[in-house]
């Protein structure tokens, strides 16, 4: 190629100069254009696997938090995939089905498993934010302000059971304090606070009352145990239990019209509870009747000894039972260690009709039996209008029922709960217990325990079709 140091010293270019030229031209490749496409393709590349990453970390979070849902979208995608829309249809009808099915037989079991992961995500988390902020729970923050974290929920038909951890600083009295706005923000009846441990409380959040009417009567048992006695139902729909084979039981407040509403619905609870031990001899009921209007006689045939009416028979059946807890104590392994349930009816209403020396014997053989009858498996049911001020020290139980049927039970020192004894009305009580009258067993009474003054005693006679007690000196 020709160079020219000017234009003026440049030769004319000839026909071979211009070819040269055209080829040189044709061949030159820009130096700028294939790093700069290098480098887009990278980047795109590595935003695409970012992205990638991306949502395979929120698939996982998303099934971690949301398993039903996950599961949910993960089967109709493959159903739909592999049989198309039909398919998927197919999926969710057996879905939809099995459900109600689940829910139909095992309520509760459905409640537990489905309903709070729905009220957790879409009840309260869709809302928890706005709440808390609402409520002044929130916490100082420039661009987003800290709340009270969502914890676990727990779900039954008629509440909700929500666990928050508190921000720094916060309390539960603060929590409390808000309590009924946070019920009606989140569309509960009523918010109660509770501490669960450090920087922590629970919110129970009551959506129905399943106490407001009375409960209908439950089934028997047919092997019933003692240490968890199903006689009710908790304010939140679960099942209310007594561990009568830990401690006696006391119930106060004013007796039904035979309808098993009153005090007397949580003693026949208890009866209808043991009522397949009762038959057959594995437990023992022991009734004494001290209330004028004679509230035990409906289930008398259920009762292995019983007494009604004057003092005098029930003080010597309580003696018995004093003698028996001695015996018992005393006696060494193989002794006959069946439970025996004393039902107590009114019996401080016999404080006008003892002498000074009845009553003192009457003091001495409860003193025994509540303070070591149930080690010997000797527990006592009593049911008062008013509780006595030793209630808290010889009765594990404490149950105090209200004019409307509902009570509060509290166990040992914990709080009390909210709670219903299942009715029992006086028709289906006496079907009750010509079903499970006992079948009457030889029965050696033991000794009194403090001396008896009167020489008549009780005793029980089978007629072969009703048991009744007859005085014989």
């Amino acid at each position: 190629m020709l160079r020219a140091e000017s234009v003026v010293d440049a030769p004319p270019a000839g026909p071979h100069d211009a070819a040269m030229a055209r080829v040189v031209v044709t061949n030159a490749k820009p130096t700028g254009v294939v790093p700069l496409a290098v480098g887009i393709v990278v980047a795109v590349a590595t935003a695409g696997a970012v992205m990638v990453v991306a949502l395979v970390a929120l698939a996982v979070w998303l099934a971690a938090r949301h398993p039903f849902v996950a599961a949910l979208v993960g089967g109709s995608a493959l159903a739909v995939a592999g049989a198309g829309l039909p398919g998927a249809a197919a999926l969710w009808a057996v879905l939809v089905g099995g459900a109600l099915a689940w829910r139909w037989r095992d309520r509760d079991g459905f409640d537990r498993a489905v309903l709070r992961r729905w009220r957790r995500g879409i009840v309260y988390g869709r809302r928890w934010r706005r709440v808390m902020i609402a409520a002044g729970l929130d916490g100082p923050g420039e661009w987003r302000r800290p709340v009270p974290r969502l914890g676990e929920v727990r779900s039954t038909r008629w509440a909700d059971t929500v666990r928050i951890d508190l921000l720094a600083g916060q309390t539960a009295e603060m929590v409390a304090a808000r309590a009924p706005w946070i019920a009606q923000a989140l569309g509960a009846q009523t918010c109660r606070v509770r501490e669960d441990g450090a920087g922590a409380v629970t919110l129970e959040l009551r959506r129905g009352d399943p106490l407001s009417r009375p409960l209908p009567p439950l089934a028997v048992p047919t092997r019933p145990d003692l240490d968890s006695l199903v006689v009710g139902a908790h304010e939140d729909g679960r099942p209310w239990s007594l561990r009568l084979a830990r401690g006696h039981l006391l119930v106060t407040g004013a007796p039904g019209t035979g309808d098993g509403t009153g005090r007397e619905s949580v003693a026949w609870s208890v009866v209808r509870a043991l009522a397949a031990r009762v038959r057959d001899g594995s437990v023992e009921l022991w009734g004494v009747d001290g209330s004028t209007a004679g509230d035990l006689g409906v289930g008398r045939p259920l009762f292995t000894r019983f007494a009604a009416g004057t003092p005098g028979h029930g003080l010597v059946l309580i003696d018995d039972a004093a003698a028996l807890v001695t015996a018992r104590r005393r006696a060494g392994p193989g002794r006959d260690d069946r439970p025996v349930v004393l039902v107590l009816e009114e019996i401080t209403g016999w404080g006008d009709e003892l002498d000074s020396a009845a009553s003192r014997r009457l003091d001495q053989s409860m003193e025994l039996v509540l303070t070591r009858g149930a080690d010997a498996k000797v527990v006592v049911v009593a049911t008062m209008r008013t509780a006595p001020a030793a209630a808290g020290t010889w009765f594990r139980h404490v149950v105090r029922v209200g004019p409307d049927g509902v009570a509060l039970a509290a166990e040992g020192r914990g709080a009390p709960d909210r709670v219903r004894a299942a009715g029992l009305p006086d028709a289906d009580l006496a079907a009750l217990a010509n079903q499970y009258r006992p079948v009457l067993r030889a029965h050696r009474r033991p000794e009194p325990a403090i001396p008896s003054p009167s020489p008549f005693r009780d005793t029980l006679v089978d007629d072969g079709g009703s048991a009744e007690i007859r005085r014989t000196a």
